[in-house]
């Protein structure tokens, strides 16, 4: 099966970099992000993805994905299957970096003249907007496959 294609990989990874840029440039701790519910709610949405994959396995309308080509994927099933595989991995990696909690003391980025220190709160953030981004990403695909007419 493959993977996310080079586009998409360089879209997420221009995101994280901003997000990261975005929660240095705020040089305050962000909010304290709760673990527990940073878990359950990427839990629920793995359970809703999965769901909803088995959903569209079933369907007539995988079929009809089968035979749409794309230009980054083969097929569009296959684009389908690459962001529900890496969405889901990557949220299941998110629980499992919560689950053990590493401690990170500041972190220093020392720049000749800025100066950016970030915690574990930040990289929560940084983390957790990327698997919104991808979650917001497999969703979208979703309701574009909804429009699509089975004949």
């Amino acid at each position: 099966m493959k993977s996310i294609s080079k586009k998409d990989k360089k879209l997420f990874l221009a995101y994280l970099f901003l997000m990261t840029l975005f929660s240095l440039c705020l040089q305050q701790n962000l909010e304290e992000l709760s673990k527990e519910n940073l878990i359950s709610f990427l839990s629920i949405i793995i359970g809703f993805l999965l769901t909803a994959l088995s959903i569209l396995y079933a369907s007539p309308l995988r079929g009809v994905l089968y035979k749409v080509t794309d230009k980054d994927y083969v097929t569009l099933w296959q684009k389908v299957l690459a962001y529900y595989k890496f969405c889901t991995w990557y949220s299941i990696t998110f629980i499992i970096f919560l689950l053990i909690h590493p401690k990170f003391n500041n972190l220093f980025l020392d720049l000749n003249f800025v100066h950016f220190s970030f915690n574990e709160e930040n990289i929560k953030f940084i983390l957790s907007a990327g698997a919104i981004y991808w979650i917001i990403k497999v969703l979208k695909n979703l309701f574009v496959l909804l429009s699509i007419e089975v004949v």
